[in-house]
């Protein structure tokens, strides 16, 4: 139990008069429901964690009445007052969280066996999934969800999208195929128009453009093939690049500022399941040089540079190697220049940046240090 001074205004106490040398505090430690307890003079008034639909802010105080709420501590220790996680883990095993405000904490959670996710926009939101394998309509679904004071849900973000999914993925031997009805419905008037297209008009359907603007404000994209529609999109933050060969290919670029080596940038990428990635047009180079160049004008930086995968290799000849596996491309070596005259057996390639004079280059240089690296993957 953590005890503060504080203040709690909520409606939804369970009363409690403890027994003889008894405490609120010790009452409420052993009890699997209470979360808080406050002592009200003559009796403990406790919050439970069952009903989830209820949510709790602790007023941090500095003098007058005390709550005590319910953490788990490591080790059965009291760890210093910053280095608490405010986690509660229930006998279920299942884990809940306080979380810390600019004023003290906030207990808000799902109901027991729902997703929570925390969204962009600051809404938190808590969804489960129901299968019906004998079929719902769309309006069934809703008075279904309505029924228990839930709303049919909308997605926003990647990660709920994946989450529906991997619960459908978990439906796939009840029957060929299987899906789950989310909110969202194209509103169209009597004269066929819809407003979720634009202008407010519903277009000829070989003229659909097939995309998709997330509340984040994040556009993606259904790509029309031969046989239907394909949902395919990079990480999310990632940036996605359509080459000419018929490759879409994902990137990223991440700083170091200390400096890195070439082959701890390779290790790097690898360990998050990309390698450190080629280029192949000016599009995707120019949107490295615009990274560099903000964070060199931003920090004052005489200059800054970013690894790829390209080596010029001189064991005899020079010539340049690719090892990403998807770069099919001489573009780095048709735009490249040297940053010192003198060839070594493994010269390696970055983008570079200087301001005075603007230099914006691949260069060719030894493999020790650079600012950062750009990893990628290919969306197959």
């Amino acid at each position: 139990m953590i005890k503060v001074f504080g203040s709690i205004k909520t409606d939804n106490y369970i009363p409690y008069v403890p027994e003889e040398d008894e405490t609120c505090d010790q009452h409420c430690f052993d009890s699997d429901y209470c979360v808080l307890t406050v002592n009200n003079t003559v009796e403990c008034l406790e919050l439970s964690h069952v009903d989830r639909n209820n949510t709790y802010l602790i007023e941090r105080g500095s003098s007058g009445s005390k709550v005590s709420f319910k953490v788990t501590l490591p080790d059965n220790n009291c760890p210093a007052f910053n280095e608490i996680n405010y986690s509660l883990t229930l006998p279920s095993g299942e884990i809940l969280y306080w979380n810390e405000t600019e004023s003290g904490w906030e207990w808000k959670q799902c109901r027991e066996g729902w997703k929570k996710f925390e969204r962009s926009d600051g809404n938190t939101v808590c969804m489960q999934t129901f299968r019906v394998d004998e079929g719902i309509t769309r309006n069934a679904s809703k008075t279904e969800c309505e029924e228990i004071g839930a709303k049919l849900t909308g997605v926003a973000s990647v990660d709920e999208s994946e989450w529906i999914h991997g619960k459908l993925m978990e439906s796939e031997k009840v029957t060929d195929w299987y899906s789950f009805w989310i909110d969202g419905q194209r509103q169209c008037d009597s004269l066929g128009n819809c407003v979720t297209l634009p202008d407010n008009n519903c277009p000829a359907f070989d003229t659909i453009d097939w995309t998709l603007t997330l509340p984040s404000g994040d556009i993606k994209s259904w790509n029309p093939t031969e046989l239907g529609w394909e949902w395919k999109e990079c990480r999310d933050g990632w940036k996605k690049f359509e080459r000419d060969y018929g490759r879409t290919v994902c990137m990223q670029t991440f700083r170091v500022d200390e400096g890195i080596k070439r082959n701890d940038s390779l290790t790097k990428c690898n360990e998050i399941g990309t390698n450190l990635t080629g280029l192949v047009s000016e599009e995707e180079t120019n949107w490295i040089y615009e990274q560099l160049r903000e964070i060199g004008e931003e920090n004052s930086y005489d200059s800054y540079a970013y690894w790829i995968v390209e080596q010029m290799l001189c064991p005899n000849s020079c010539y340049l190697t690719n090892r990403d596996g998807y770069s099919l491309s001489s573009y780095a070596l048709e735009h490249h220049d040297y940053l010192k005259e003198e060839l070594e057996k493994e010269n390696c390639m970055f983008v570079y940046w200087t301001p005075e004079p603007t230099v914006e280059r691949i260069y060719v240089t030894s493999c020790e240090t650079a600012q950062g690296y750009v990893c990628g993957y290919r969306l197959k």
